[in-house]
């Protein structure tokens, strides 16, 4: 006679006994494989940082002075606080210029010429695009070509003068950044004749037609947009 006490799995068959331990098995393996499949990759959150870098990197890498300089015209400080900022740096072991002026390459005279039947200074363009280019990491990213809007209009000193003032500003299409002086006329009346009183900035705007305005290894191309004068007699 069998005995009462006999375990369940004794009144198991056999073949249905397998089944189930290896159903078990089964199911214990597929949770290892679910844990394996959702683990997060460590590789995930240094794609991010590299991507990161990728972006900085496409931005323009600014010398120290540069930024010195960007950061005086963007918040207009005065050139004796600029001079204190880089005695302060000096003495940190910062190599940079002791005067502002070196450091923004402001010229310290600027040669004033008889033209036009009045007196003239020429300042240029290239200069200030770049350091207006050089501000604007958004504009250098997302842009190759620079296009200058140029307006000449007359200022006139007081009511019981002739004489009046007559500068050429130019500003860049597209880029937030204030109107730059490119030349300055003083005389009586409007500066004649007016083809003597532009060449130098058309004879400057040829040659960056020609070679273009390099900024930190980029090269953009130099157009002019707009002409924005007041009627020359």
């Amino acid at each position: 006679m069998l005995s009462s006490e006999s375990s369940s799995d004794e009144c198991l068959p056999h073949k249905q006994l397998t089944r189930l331990t290896s159903g078990t098995e089964g199911l214990s393996n597929c949770e290892s494989e679910l844990s394996v499949a959702f683990e997060v990759p460590d590789y995930i959150e240094s794609s991010e940082s590299e991507l990161e870098d990728s972006e900085h990197a496409s931005e323009p890498q600014l010398t120290l002075e540069e930024k010195l300089a960007a950061w005086k015209r963007e918040h207009n400080i005065t050139r004796s606080a600029l001079n204190d900022l880089l005695m302060i740096l000096r003495s940190e072991g910062h190599r940079v210029p002791k005067d502002g002026r070196t450091l923004l390459k402001t010229p310290r005279s600027v040669p004033v010429m008889d033209k036009c039947g009045g007196q003239y200074v020429y300042f240029g363009t290239e200069s200030w695009i770049v350091a207006a280019i050089a501000k604007i990491s958004e504009f250098y990213c997302m842009n190759s070509t620079v296009e200058l809007i140029v307006n000449v209009d007359g200022v006139p000193i007081h009511k019981s003068s002739s004489k009046e003032f007559w500068p050429i500003q130019c500003s860049i299409f597209r880029l937030q950044h204030p109107p730059f002086l490119v030349a300055l006329y003083y005389g009586k009346g409007k500066p004649k004749p007016v083809g003597a009183f532009l060449s130098d900035l058309l004879e400057e705007y040829k040659h960056l037609v020609e070679n273009g305005i390099t900024s930190d290894g980029k090269v953009f191309h130099v157009t002019i947009k707009a002409f924005v004068c007041d009627a020359f007699d």
